[in-house]
């Protein structure tokens, strides 16, 4: 159990991290020591909240979208928006800062990188858990970066395991009121989730989970 004085440590170490980003917006070295510290930070569910608070998701989106050819940097931050994830006070408020959109582009522009795909897939299976969520992923393409390498890799196991959690999760935009008649009359899945789950229905999909 952390103690008073664990807790404001971390805390200044959040706050820290986050008014070094804001201040170096170019320096892609120290943005990249940032988001990898504030990754490291948030193993600890105790400072998932904290870290949002001192400004950090704001931090890492923007980081993300100043340094968009940057994988180094992009997959550190992946890991931090992953983690943050986790906690259901973020979810919005990743989507809020951009994240969804930065998470999507990065992995238009880095395909073949199986390590930041996987962890891009993470992240926005965390992220579909809350439904509003889940239409900004469709709108941003997010459903087609998750099958895109899954039609170039199809003996890939690992891979396709990751995409059939993150789509599963976002089937469940059919239970919010997003599903046209056309889908809910036929019940399958649109053509990018069809290449990762062919014969799977949103039913039996919502069953799985």
């Amino acid at each position: 159990m952390l103690t008073t004085e664990s807790r404001s440590r971390r805390w200044a170490e959040s706050s820290a991290f986050a008014s070094a980003m804001r201040n170096h917006p170019t320096g892609s070295e120290l943005q990249f020591s940032a988001c990898r510290a504030l990754a490291k930070l948030s193993r600890h569910a105790d400072n998932l909240v904290k870290i949002d608070a001192a400004g950090g998701i704001e931090c890492i989106a923007t980081s993300m979208r100043s340094h968009p050819t940057d994988g180094k940097l992009r997959l550190s931050a992946y890991l931090a928006l992953v983690k943050l994830a986790f906690h259901a006070d973020n979810w919005v408020k990743i989507e809020a800062a951009g994240g969804v959109e930065c998470i999507a582009t990065a992995m238009r522009s880095h395909p073949t990188d199986g390590r930041l795909q996987y962890r891009a897939r993470g992240a926005l299976g965390n992220l579909a858990l809350h439904a509003d969520n889940r239409v900004k992923i469709e709108a941003a393409g997010g459903i087609e970066c998750i099958a895109t390498p899954v039609r170039s890799r199809p003996t890939n196991s690992k891979l396709r395991l990751s995409a059939c959690l993150a789509v599963a999760k976002l089937a469940f935009m059919l239970t919010t009121g997003s599903r046209s008649r056309q889908q809910e009359e036929s019940s399958t899945l649109p053509l990018p989730c069809a290449a990762i789950l062919p014969t799977a229905s949103y039913n039996s999909v919502h069953v799985g989970l």
